[in-house]
């Protein structure tokens, strides 16, 4: 008897490949592996390589997406969920929307409301073949919270492969602290925290892989661009830490889960997925900049066991993948 034909679409935009959309390539390749064992899969993926911003913008992303939406399975960021579920609402396929946090108070007012009016239309019960797609099992109370039924949300986590970060493994660290990345999410504190830490003979830097990521001119830090991944984890694990201070609630930090890969202990806030990757890790869970700099310069760090590290390899996404494709019904 031959196996049933099932067509799988992951649609995706951006100027930059993003740890969003690690996630999101990774979840459609384990998609694609693991309905590949009952069915006869046609598997592609689309990019609109470039930003979008303001209304004229909007409308033009909002039809890309819907004319690609021809797919039995569509995977799409929160920006392709409304024209693809309404599509797929039409023809009786299935849209999988991969949210790693809510919209932030620093994203744009367009972006902010069209989250809104997809979490409310999803509330409505309008997306009955709709589901979400988050990181983590806090996301999944989150939007629970929020209303959208449980059976609609599926967890699928950042998952790496860990042999080959632990190849990176630097036992002697340089006296220089890692303040992550420059973005909007970073907490005012940060900076405070980088003076203090210069002035006790700290180096502190932040990492970048672009040089439009802008940064204020200070004498207490400085930036670093790496040209490769290896190259920034490289110097990340001869760091003696990785901080991690958001403003916002941070979906899961994946910065913060390579720094503990490499063998760089994290120190952070609890918020968000950020605070549940801190807890379940083990790592230290800071209030504020003084309580940081008191941390760091005591050495009070600590590493996660191997329990840790082994939930999150990429040996473990085929029994997310299956759990989830069990939920379509094909």
């Amino acid at each position: 008897m031959a196996m049933k034909e099932i067509s799988l679409v992951y649609l995706s935009q951006g100027a930059h490949k993003t740890g969003g959309y690690l996630h999101e390539s990774f979840f459609f390749e384990s998609l694609s592996k693991e309905l590949g064992n009952r069915y006869h899969i046609h598997a592609s993926a689309k990019r609109l390589n470039k930003n979008v911003s303001g209304l004229a913008g909007y409308l033009k992303l909002i039809l890309w997406y819907a004319r690609q939406a021809n797919a039995q399975i569509q995977v799409v960021p929160l920006r392709g969920g409304l024209p693809s579920a309404f599509c797929n609402k039409a023809n009786n396929h299935f849209t999988l929307v991969v949210i790693h946090a809510e919209a932030q108070p620093y994203s744009s007012f367009l972006l902010r409301l069209y989250y809104q009016l997809f979490i409310w239309l999803k509330k409505q019960g309008l997306f009955s073949r709709c589901k979400l797609v988050v990181i983590h099992s806090y996301w999944k109370t989150f939007f629970e919270k929020k209303g959208i039924a449980g059976e609609d949300i599926l967890v699928f986590p950042n998952f790496f492969d860990t042999a080959y970060y632990k190849q990176f493994s630097e036992p002697v660290k340089k006296k220089q602290v890692h303040l992550g990345m420059p973005d909007q999410k970073l907490d005012a504190g940060i900076f405070k925290l980088a003076e203090k830490l210069s002035l006790a003979g700290y180096d502190c830097y932040f990492s970048a892989s672009d040089k439009e990521m802008k940064l204020p001119v200070l004498d207490f830090y400085r930036v670093a661009y790496f040209e490769s991944s290896e190259a920034y984890l490289k110097e990340m694990a001869c760091s003696l830490c990785t901080i991690q201070m958001p403003a916002i609630a941070e979906g899961w930090s994946r910065v913060a889960h390579e720094s503990m890969l490499v063998g760089t202990p994290v120190i952070g806030y609890d918020k968000g997925g950020l605070g549940q990757l801190l807890k379940e890790s083990g790592s230290a869970i800071v209030h504020d900049v003084e309580q940081a700099f008191q941390f760091i310069t005591a050495g009070k760090f600590t590493l996660p066991d191997d329990s840790f590290i082994n939930k999150y390899d990429t040996s473990m996404a085929p029994v997310y993948a299956k759990q989830i494709t069990d939920t379509l019904h094909l």
